[in-house]
């Protein structure tokens, strides 16, 4: 449900001007009707003087603006053509173990399309990419490290943020932020949306899976945390399984709160009581608490 009031904040953004409508709470204060002033020749062209300066300084914070925005724009599309020629050079289909891994996620989740799934060298997460023709990353080694059933919560989670639409949701939030770019408070509810949909994602997968799976793949993301350390990667439009230590101390705790049909998070980690839960450095609970 946060993620979902999201979506109004993204609204308002791209759409700033909403329609006129004769009901408002402020048709029920009166209206004080100012006196026709009588304007001296003198104060009219002083009155046009202000109102060129005016328009000059609009039209320059109008080319600033659009500068920014093409700025934006250009760097989102080299970053594209970066990311895909970086994986282009080095994706090959994954192992045949992980095929019927995948088919039986696209059955757990009723998709009616099988989303295509490679290896590549040059990410350490796996993501999705793409918005026509989306695709499933995995690190080429990561096959050899996780077992069946985390490869199957992987591969869930690519597989929910598919199915909701979620690329799409943040590709208008990427538009957002070249008309916004200027906001600090755009670029901060952002990240901040990205935060909950990532608890939102884990939520969906935990719904088909069940609670009783929650322990095991809190296990998985934290695995994930633990070997794998992100290489920079040019700001595309991706979903990883695992981002960042302080989001994943959030998620897990999120996690192991999840009840089948309700689910209860916090805004921070700090507000969740768990004291069987003590992280340290590497992100590392006991495994009796998790378990």
């Amino acid at each position: 449900m946060v993620h979902i009031l999201w979506l109004f904040v993204l609204i308002k953004l791209l759409v700033p001007v909403a329609p006129q409508s004769p009901v408002s709470l402020f048709n029920l204060f009166p209206h004080a009707v100012p006196a026709p002033a009588i304007v001296q020749p003198s104060l009219a062209d002083q009155i046009y003087e202000e109102k060129e300066a005016g328009q000059h300084w609009i039209t320059i914070g109008a080319l600033v603006w659009f500068g920014g925005l093409l700025f934006l724009g250009g760097y989102y599309l080299w970053s594209v053509l970066v990311f895909r020629k970086r994986v282009g050079n080095s994706r090959k289909p994954v192992t045949q173990e992980v095929l019927p891994i995948l088919e039986a996620c696209t059955k757990k989740l009723n998709l009616h399309q099988t989303v295509p799934i490679y290896e590549t060298s040059s990410l350490r997460s796996p993501c999705l990419h793409g918005l026509l023709r989306p695709a499933i990353y995995l690190p080429e080694d990561i096959a050899v490290i996780a077992d069946s059933n985390q490869l199957t919560h992987i591969l869930m989670h690519e597989l929910t943020h598919y199915k909701r639409k979620d690329l799409w949701f943040n590709f208008l939030w990427t538009l957002s932020i070249g008309l916004h770019w200027y906001n600090p408070f755009v670029w901060l509810a952002v990240r901040r949306m990205k935060a909950d949909q990532e608890v939102a994602c884990d939520a969906g997968v935990l719904e088909v899976l069940g609670a009783r799976e929650s322990s095991s793949y809190g296990m998985t993301l934290l695995m994930l945390s633990r070997l794998f350390s992100q290489k920079p990667v040019p700001g595309v439009n991706l979903t990883h399984f695992w981002e960042h230590k302080n989001e994943t101390k959030r998620r897990v705790m999120m996690i192991t709160r999840f009840k089948r049909g309700s689910y209860i998070g916090c805004r921070a980690p700090q507000h969740c009581q768990y004291p069987f839960l003590h992280f340290n450095g590497n992100l590392t609970p006991p495994l009796s608490g998790l378990l």
